[in-house]
């Protein structure tokens, strides 16, 4: 892996992750949105998720690399129009384009079922006994 460093243009410069989960743009070593792209990476693993294999697999990286630029994948068979048009969303190549977070939440098909968490107000936590138990464990 190369790793660059420098956010002078506000963009991030470093090439990390899986080959198989990143964004076209961090290939693309141009700078890139950390959110956008993190936002492709979990569009990936929701196909993993729902279709049990990669939407993007080459044995070869540049193969691997030409299909992610272009964004070439199939959704199977039993992914409802619904599913399939949110990941496609997710799945545009083009970071000024593809889907953000709060499109993500007003999707129907996300929002089918979901039910938001409900917080207490006054629930008492002590996070220092709960790191200090989990440190023993």
């Amino acid at each position: 892996m190369i790793f660059l460093f420098g956010m002078e243009d506000g963009l991030l410069h470093t090439t990390c992750g899986t080959p198989n989960y990143v964004a076209p743009e961090v290939l693309k070593d141009k700078g890139y949105d950390g959110t956008s792209s993190d936002i492709w990476s979990c569009g990936v693993i929701l196909f993993v998720l729902m279709a049990g294999y990669l939407p993007f697999d080459e044995p070869s990286l540049i193969g691997l690399y030409k299909k992610i630029w272009e964004a070439s994948f199939s959704c199977p068979s039993w992914f409802s129009s619904g599913a399939r048009n949110l990941i496609k969303r997710i799945l545009d190549p083009n970071p000024l384009t593809r889907i953000t977070i709060p499109e993500i939440l007003q999707d129907e098909w996300f929002k089918k079922g979901y039910k938001p968490p409900k917080f207490e107000q006054d629930e008492d936590v002590n996070l220092d006994e709960n790191i200090l138990y989990f440190t023993w464990l």
